[in-house]
């Protein structure tokens, strides 16, 4: 069979049409094409409504007649010419002024508040504003150079309580808070008492000096916790030069129960970040891999060779791990009769464990240097840090502690 004709398909074979579409764009283009808008006029001297005022500020036609500020010489001026004053005047003080009374916040107004919203934290009309709000409530709040706010007074450490802001003011380091307490008593320093004590006490501060007790760090509370009675007095005074804060614990059995070392060392008892009773598994740390570390028999072992054999018994010393070297030579000197100054490896610490009368007593000194440089230094190695985030540089604990050159010092 003959093949079929194939159809032609080419370009050629069809008829031109691009001059037909440019003429179709160029016509809709000049339909789309609209006469231009005129700008509208605004008038810039209009009046702008004004905001509503503030609720705690509205006032009724009556209260506004019985207003005495009213008569003052200040606003019995026109209101153009009081605000034209208040826009001369600082910022601070144009916000002081809309503070005085009602009236004087209706006639100027109180768009300062608003700029004052927008200033950065460490603006010099903040700092101002803040120093002239402590004129009047100087009693009740003072001003925190730190996070350029307005706190009530720091208290002594027998009173202190952690807030949210503490953390923000005094950072990381910020107090030292391993003390018994509960919701009543409590004894937490901060470093602002340390150094406080440091200034009032520097007269005192040349070897061979010893100052007196100093008020600011003096404490005193009972707590009772579980089956014991626990109390707590601390003090601190200059000790040859150097700013000593000692605490006394004393422990004692409610009832007529003899004092047992495992309800003791249940508690846990703390002196600083490195002497506990805990036997706790610490918490694993994202930045630490290794076997489970555990806590030291030093003070552990100190509670017991003061206690009756009787008192000791239900005690697993197996929880602790084996007593470093300089641990080791304490245990011996004890054994051998000497008194018991124990001392820590890491931080300046002392301690004196005695029983009498059915009565356990632990007293611990702690060392904060002859100036500030050293109280500082101190100050990191006593505050207790702990946490999964932490690596061992970090952390300060009973778990994790360097073995650092501590200075000796004279206690008492």
């Amino acid at each position: 069979m003959p093949k079929a004709a194939r159809r032609i398909t080419r370009n050629g074979a069809q008829p031109d049409r691009s001059a037909e579409k440019v003429q179709r764009s160029m016509r809709n283009r000049t339909q789309q094409k609209s006469a231009p808008v005129a700008p509208a006029k605004t008038n810039r001297n209009r009046r702008l409504p004004q905001k509503p005022a503030l609720e705690s500020l509205a006032r009724s036609q009556s209260e506004l007649e019985a207003d005495p500020n009213r008569q003052s010489r200040l606003f019995s001026l026109p209101r153009e010419l009081v605000r034209d004053i208040a826009n001369r005047l600082p910022l601070a003080s144009t916000i002081s002024l809309t503070l005085t009374c009602k009236e004087a916040a209706d006639v100027v107004g109180t768009q300062s508040w608003a700029q004052y919203k927008k200033l950065k934290q460490w603006s010099d009309d903040r700092q101002a504003f803040s120093a002239l709000l402590v004129q009047d409530w100087g009693h009740i709040l003072e001003f925190c150079v730190r996070c350029n706010a307005l706190h009530p007074p720091l208290q002594p450490p027998r009173s202190h309580r952690e807030t949210k802001l503490t953390k923000c003011c005094f950072g990381q380091n910020a107090m030292i808070d391993y003390l018994p307490k509960d919701e009543s008593h409590c004894y937490n320093l901060v470093f602002t008492h340390i150094f406080d004590a440091m200034k009032t006490s520097e007269s005192f501060a040349s070897k061979n000096s010893f100052g007196p007790e100093i008020d600011l760090l003096a404490g005193e509370f009972t707590i009772a916790k579980r089956s014991i009675i626990w109390g707590l007095a601390s003090s601190g005074r200059r000790v040859d030069g150097n700013l000593v804060v000692k605490h006394v614990h004393t422990f004692q059995s409610m009832g007529n129960k003899a004092l047992v070392a495992k309800d003791l060392l249940s508690l846990p008892i703390r002196l600083c970040p490195h002497q506990s009773t805990t036997t706790d598994i610490p918490e694993r740390s994202m930045q630490m891999r290794g076997s489970i570390e555990l806590n030291g028999p030093l003070f552990t072992h100190a509670i017991l060779s003061v206690l009756p054999a009787a008192a000791r018994t239900g005690v697993d010393v197996s929880a602790f791990k084996k007593p470093t070297p300089l641990e080791r030579e304490q245990m011996d000197a004890v054994r051998a009769g000497d008194k018991a100054y124990w001392r820590c490896r890491s931080c300046p610490t002392k301690y004196l464990v005695e029983h009498a009368s059915d009565k356990l007593t632990i007293t611990s000194w702690h060392s904060f240097g002859r100036d500030a440089y050293h109280a500082w230094k101190y100050w990191k190695w006593l505050v207790r840090r702990e946490g999964k985030l932490l690596g061992f540089d970090k952390r300060n604990d009973e778990w994790w502690s360097p073995s650092r050159t501590v200075p000796d010092f004279t206690c008492e």
